[in-house]
């Protein structure tokens, strides 16, 4: 079975938690399908992957040379890669990408790529949260020469087929420099640090005391837990190890202590457990570890210093089955990278399968992805203007109601208006950052995708405004944005925040009063949106 990512909402509700389904990709290889339902195009060898808050998944599509995009519709399309002779910066569907492999994106939704073939780790700049068609690329860090450099652009990087990428609070980027056995820090100003590891110098010593005297063996996937310290699957001394980075030491919490391989442990201890060639790392809000282990074809959970299950795959096999069946029960072909989404289901990158594929809610939900340093997700930036540090709270804080309902006649009415009002509780500050916004249309309307909103210190009084960019799914009943909507977080979006909808009444409209329509924002409970039509000849 397979389904479109933009069908979770519904269909998930149909599975138990632990079913897996295909959300791109066909059991060929190949290049085809943008613009089109992910599931009917063609992958070849898909390695990274990420989650955006927003609901957009990207994916490195490696042997394509492309990174790919699949919006919250389920309609996938290419933001990187493609070009000829480029390798430096420019419009990224103009970039010629060398098999891209780990992802990562900062606080501003901005992706990182890292790519093998190019040497180099890529940024792709963000409008509104969201990499879209026409976003520029440039070189954060390699390409060149010298590999004690402190400068990114000066700097030689040894990348692995698939190398591992993080980012922390600061929207510094950590590398994982595969053949040169390091960890690397670069700051936005390009500045580069060691983390942890030895130039080109591996090994297996240094758990229990100082990153300085600690080596590595090609180390893979990196992730951050919510106390901001930093997890690196060491992949060929076969386990996972933490670094606190304030403390500056480093300590082995999944798998044998000594260089052993396969699988086993079980609902064991996570350090008597064995695993074997961990890639992939994704951490959930609960500081549940999840990592894929590409020479077992498996993906184990981790709850530390407690126990270890493997939740996807079966050791050793790796036919293709087990689509609307339970994960563990499925195969698997060398999985690579892994995300979770803010709802708690896993995304792995099945890579010799060409499929990317998706585990229903086995982790506790979280809103984007863990940066390090203990990140304040209360101090944000919004439509471009510093909230100033005060606290905000999320969209929990939040209240959403109809303001205007719309009443016309069948097929030749006017448009109508639909009137969403947004405000918060004693009008505290709240700034949840970029989140989807869903609404459905009530029976006998159908969306035109026109959407404007505006802030209202009063009813006289109106303040900034603008339209959004919004996608309407097929049909006109679904249209979807992705915007943060803060409210009382500067001194231009005080008190009332309104988005305004256009409708147009349907040709087969029956008469009466309809209360199933909806809005959903970000994790806020929908909210009902209801449409009047009237009987023929009685407009308005």
């Amino acid at each position: 079975m397979t389904a479109t990512a933009g069908s979770a909402t519904s269909e998930m509700d149909d599975y138990e938690p632990g079913t897996i389904w295909t959300i791109a990709g066909m059991s060929s290889d190949g290049f085809e399908g943008d613009g089109s339902a992910a599931t009917e195009a063609k992958l070849c060898r898909p390695t990274g992957v990420v989650v955006a808050p927003s609901g957009h998944i990207y994916f490195s599509d490696r042997n394509n040379h492309r990174v790919r995009k699949i919006d919250p519709t389920g309609r996938i399309t290419t933001i990187a890669g493609g070009g000829s002779g480029n390798k430096t910066n420019g419009q990224a569907t103009a970039v010629e990408l060398t098999w891209p492999g780990g992802l990562a994106l900062d606080s501003q939704g901005n992706l990182y790529i890292a790519d093998h073939g190019n040497q180099r780790v890529y940024k792709v700049v963000a409008t509104n949260g969201v990499v879209g068609k026409g976003a520029r690329l440039s070189t954060f860090a390699g390409g060149a020469d010298d590999p004690r450099s402190r400068q990114a652009t000066n700097l030689n990087l040894s990348l692995g087929d698939w190398t591992g990428l993080a980012v922390d609070a600061r929207d510094n980027v950590y590398i994982s420099d595969y053949h040169h056995r390091r960890v690397l820090m670069v700051t936005q100003d390009r500045v580069v640090s060691t983390v942890v590891g030895k130039l080109d110098d591996g090994g297996n010593e240094g758990d229990g005391g100082q990153v300085g005297s600690a080596k590595l063996n090609h180390p893979t996937g990196l992730a951050f837990d919510s106390q901001g310290l930093l997890y690196i699957a060491d992949q060929d001394n076969h386990r996972v190890r933490r670094v606190d980075l304030k403390k500056r030491t480093i300590e082995n919490v999944i798998g044998m202590a000594r260089v052993d391989w396969g699988h086993t442990g079980d609902q064991g201890h996570p350090e008597s457990a064995k695993l074997h060639g961990p890639i992939g790392l994704a951490i959930d809000s609960e500081d549940t570890v999840f990592v894929t282990c590409r020479e077992s074809h498996t993906v184990r959970k981790v709850v530390l210093d407690s126990r270890i299950e493997t939740i996807a795959g079966v050791k050793y096999k790796w036919d293709y089955n087990g689509d609307g069946f339970e994960a563990q029960n499925a195969q698997l072909n060398q999985p690579l990278g892994i995300a979770l989404d803010a709802k708690g289901n896993l995304y792995i990158a099945d890579c010799e399968h060409n499929r990317l594929r998706e585990v229903i809610k086995v982790a506790a939900g979280k809103s984007g992805t863990h940066h390090g340093n203990g990140a304040d997700d209360n101090t944000k930036v919004v439509d471009g203007e510093d909230t100033g540090g005060r606290k905000a709270g999320d969209e929990t804080r939040l209240h959403v109601e109809q303001i205007t309902i719309p009443q016309t006649v069948p097929g030749g009415g006017k448009p109508q208006v639909i009137n969403v009002q947004v405000w918060s509780d004693n009008d505290a500050p709240v700034n949840p950052g970029n989140i989807l916004h869903t609404f459905t249309a009530p029976d006998g309307y159908t969306f035109t995708g026109h959407v404007d909103y505006r802030y209202f210190l009063d009813s006289t009084n109106p303040g900034k405004g603008g339209s959004c960019d919004a996608n309407v799914r097929p049909g006109g009943k679904v249209l979807e944005f992705t915007r943060n909507p803060h409210i009382n977080a500067d001194t231009t979006d005080r008190r009332r925040l309104v988005y305004t909808l256009i409708v147009t009444p349907d040709a087969d409209a029956r008469p009466g009063r309809y209360t199933n329509g909806s809005v959903a924002i970000g994790k806020l409970k929908p909210v009902h949106l209801t449409g009047q039509i009237n009987p023929p000849g009685t407009e308005g």
